[in-house]
């Protein structure tokens, strides 16, 4: 089967929607982009101590994570919004907690509505953990002069930057005002061109 990465820089629209599927899910602020080009993605984590399973390694669960959000990276970096359709895991080997484990997720078929991504964890010592195929659905394409989708929580630490906020954006509390214990606050920007709600915690 042809493999479908190419050695090209990705435009910045496309590399920023990218970073922006590594936000803080349920925790999982550990997970880094170690590279990002058309058709293949390489994230990096050192899996964290509350991902234990009963038998102190890695849960199964958070794999499963890493599996789905590295392929969803993968099919963004053709150029189309997309969700998962199917996955299919095989777990080859325990992941120890702590272990700085690489998730590599590569295109082999970038169809019309559809693609197939083949994606593989390996520990730090080189071997294999565990290989995926997951099925992605394409519900359109990426405006290259709109906004990369701006997720609910803040990107990872460490990731990269964030832009700071220009002259025309102004402070914003979410519905229930900054009395309510919790609420999150951030910047709206009024620009066009800029509009997002940027969140940071309450």
């Amino acid at each position: 089967m042809v493999h479908l990465a190419e050695s090209v820089d990705l435009p910045a629209y496309l590399r920023e929607g990218c970073l922006n599927h590594l936000s803080d899910l349920g925790g999982f602020t550990a997970v880094v982009s170690e590279e990002l080009r058309r058709g293949f993605v390489r994230n990096r984590v050192a899996a964290p101590p509350e991902t234990s399973n009963l038998f102190r390694k890695v849960h199964g669960g958070y794999l499963m994570y890493l599996v789905d959000v590295t392929a969803c990276m993968a099919g963004y970096t053709l150029g189309k919004r997309n969700v998962t359709q199917q996955a299919s895991l095989n777990f080859i080997r325990g992941v120890e907690v702590g272990d700085r484990v690489a998730v590599e997720a590569r295109v082999l078929h970038d169809g019309s509505s559809t693609a197939l991504v083949e994606v593989r964890i390996v520990d730090g010592d080189g071997r294999l953990c565990v290989t995926a195929e997951v099925g992605l659905f394409f519900v359109g394409s990426i405006d290259p002069a709109a906004l990369p989708p701006e997720p609910y929580f803040p990107r990872n630490p460490g990731v990269v930057r964030r832009p700071r906020a220009s002259a025309e954006c102004l402070p914003k509390t979410t519905k229930g005002g900054p009395s309510t214990p919790g609420a999150p606050t951030g910047t709206w920007c009024t620009s066009p061109r800029l509009r997002a709600f940027r969140w940071t915690p309450g």
